[in-house]
């Protein structure tokens, strides 16, 4: 390993490049037959028009054992990426890292167990290929199944858990194992607050254990209590690193200075998903934003794509500060409920598109930024789809709103009027 004993992660100019274009540099022997019929008939066939995109460029790193590393940075800037290079998921395009000492990491759902095994088979094959001996393994077992809180399904293959199942049992084997190196994508996006919470409090147990952890998160709080020092990129390039509250300020200053103008997110589905978000927008049709009068209303569309007949589909949208604070959280199903007063807990969904329309009123926001998150569920575990990272910017430059002409948020994160009666 490059540098001292007491590094654990040592980066050296690591660069990950990936193809852009119509056709890829490996064909199969099908494509190739094809695009040879094609020329023979006389057919024009697009040739290689690849560019070439640095999801990593030119990273260079030192972490030292014990340290928590916050990875930041707005959605494509390349954090996911990263911790698929250190987990040799995908091998970089150049450059060079190493670790001191035995790595677990925590991806995206779908990343580190066999489908066709149990939970409980899961568990001692992850501590195997950590190096573990099976009576340390066992050791560990109970814990890891009280933690995940799945303990009546741990002799189920996990091909059958729900999303939500299958991020608490990896996250609870990630962080039983006593791995010296800990790598977290995102994934505790998936499950309720109250297990959200309890990972964090397990990953600061970790770091004061003297082991070493890297954390991709949005949530800056999470950041800023848990992390000792933060890794901030954009486009691929490491744009500032060390103390972790001047990381996390910096970041605040990115977006603030750089709020995506359009309204409209459109996202890649992935084809084992039974359900999956398209498309995002914001705004009037044809007018769309993401910047908004306090006292503007922000009307809402979101595309999904249903690949499976589901008994429960349901869409969920949270209204977050940059901070990682939830101000507001609605169901598809709460307006229903609440004006027709006729309880329904499911919602039975066939294969085909749908689109959800909604708005978030006003005045309710207060001026500042807000992240939106949008899921697909199907209550109380089951994780369908998760968009996150959506921005919008909520403003009172005209001071048309009298308790908000003070621009800041001083005034609280809620701003609907109340009635108010002078009685002399």
């Amino acid at each position: 390993m490059s540098g001292t004993s007491h590094n654990a992660i040592h980066i050296s100019q690591l660069g990950k490049k990936y193809k852009l274009g119509e056709q890829n540099d490996i064909f199969t022997i099908t494509e190739y037959l094809g695009r040879s019929f094609k020329k023979f008939l006389g057919h024009q066939v697009k040739e290689n028009v690849n560019n070439d995109f640095w999801a990593l460029k030119d990273i260079n790193y030192t972490l030292e054992k014990g340290k928590v590393l916050g990875v930041i940075g707005k959605n494509g800037s390349g954090k996911s990426t990263l911790l698929k290079v250190l987990s040799r998921i995908t091998p970089p395009t150049e450059g060079e890292f190493s670790f001191n000492g035995t790595v677990s990491s925590l991806l995206e759902v779908g990343t580190g167990f066999k489908p066709e095994l149990t939970g409980y088979d899961n568990i001692f094959l992850s501590g195997t290929i950590l190096g573990m001996k099976r009576k340390d393994i066992q050791a560990c077992m109970e814990q890891i199944i009280d933690f995940s809180e799945i303990g009546q399904f741990i002799n189920t293959p996990v091909k059958r858990y729900s999303s939500g199942m299958y991020v608490r049992l990896a996250f609870a084997v990630a962080a039983h194992l006593d791995p010296d190196i800990l790598l977290i994508d995102e994934v505790l996006a998936v499950g309720d607050l109250k297990f959200q919470r309890k990972c964090l409090e397990r990953m600061g147990s970790v770091a004061s254990e003297g082991r070493t952890v890297v954390f991709v998160s949005h949530n800056m709080q999470a950041i800023s209590q848990l992390c000792s020092e933060a890794l901030l990129l954009d486009k691929g390039q490491m744009l500032q690193s060390g103390d972790v509250n001047s990381v996390v300020e910096k970041y605040q200053d990115l977006n603030l200075s750089s709020l995506q103008a359009q309204g409209v997110y459109a996202f890649e589905s992935d084809e084992n998903e039974d359900a999956s978000i398209q498309t995002i927008s914001l705004g009037q049709s044809g007018k769309e934003k993401s910047n908004f009068d306090i006292l503007e209303d922000i009307p809402i569309r979101v595309e999904v794509e249903c690949q499976s007949e589901l008994d429960d589909m349901l869409l969920e949208m949270g209204v977050y500060t940059l901070d990682g604070m939830c101000v507001l959280y609605s169901r598809e199903l709460d307006w229903h409920n609440y004006k027709e007063n006729n309880l329904i807990d499911q919602i039975p969904t066939k294969k085909g598109h749908y689109v959800f329309i909604g708005k978030i009123p006003a005045p309710l926001l207060n001026s500042g930024f807000y992240e939106l998150q949008f899921r697909l569920t199907s209550p109380p575990q089951r994780l369908y789809n998760s968009r996150r990272g959506i921005q919008i910017h909520i403003t009172d430059y005209h001071g048309s709103y009298s308790s908000c002409i003070v621009k800041t948020t001083s005034h609280g994160m809620i701003t609907q009027p109340l009635k108010w009666d002078r009685i002399t």
